[in-house]
């Protein structure tokens, strides 16, 4: 196992967050199974990013699971949360970040190496 974290960095997009980017990219290059993370807000507050990494990773047969939401990508129900919860967060990060009381801290996710 291994945790990815982006520390102080916000999650409104993940082109500067180097260790999200490091665990897809292991991800694809099937080092990784499955990506567990807290909530969907923690893995990304940008609906599209989200949605994206989901459909590549499960592409690749790299399964999420959100602790939160209880959700498994895999079991259908994956791209049902991020688009009704991201919108609220996003709007929530951008304004907490105008007024510098966001520190953007937390994890990407843990990943686990697939089964070999």
């Amino acid at each position: 196992m291994k945790i990815y974290t982006d520390e102080g960095i916000s999650g409104l997009n993940t082109k500067h967050r180097e260790g999200f980017n490091a665990m897809i990219r292991d991800a694809l290059a099937v080092k990784i199974g499955l990506i567990v993370t807290k909530s969907v807000s923690r893995f990304s507050s940008n609906t599209v990013d989200t949605l994206t990494a989901i459909r590549e990773l499960k592409a690749h047969g790299v399964e999420v699971y959100f602790q939160k939401e209880n959700i498994y990508t895999f079991d259908g129900k994956g791209e049902l949360i991020p688009p009704s919860s991201l919108p609220r967060y996003g709007s929530w990060c951008r304004s907490r970040s105008r007024t510098g009381r966001f520190t953007g801290t937390g994890t990407a996710g843990r990943a686990h190496s697939p089964a070999r």
